[in-house]
């Protein structure tokens, strides 16, 4: 009788942890953001929505009106004043929008993300 030859099955665990590829720490802030782009036939845009998280490469914006992936934007980030603060302040973001998501069910809210290419901290006029 000759042997029998094996088989090595690999294991494969039914559940895997999440692996987290984030290059910095998201903060979760809701403030209004006022963002600007170019549509890909040269027409200007305008909007307003409200930030979900920020963090220091980059946002995720709730809007209505999406830009489309790929684009350079330019945002307007209005925080809040701080109680011991004498102004409030604002983040102005070069970025390019590096992913949409927009939902057509209505069931969840339009919204995009933004990779940052430059930030300035500014007091708000």
């Amino acid at each position: 009788m000759l042997p029998r030859e094996r088989t090595v099955v690999p294991f494969i665990p039914a559940y895997r942890a999440a692996v987290d590829r984030r290059q910095s720490t998201r903060y979760p802030l809701q403030v209004p953001v006022i963002y600007v782009w170019t549509d890909v036939y040269g027409n200007p845009h305008q909007d307003e929505g409200k930030t979900l998280d920020i963090s220091s490469i980059g946002e995720f914006v709730l809007a209505r009106n999406c830009p489309d992936e790929g684009v350079p934007i330019n945002l307007d980030i209005l925080l809040p004043r701080a109680p011991t603060a004498i102004r409030a302040l604002q983040i102005q973001v070069e970025g390019i929008v590096v992913r949409v998501d927009q939902r057509e069910n209505g069931k969840s809210t339009n919204g995009f993300a933004v990779a940052n290419q430059k930030s300035v901290l500014s007091d708000r006029p």
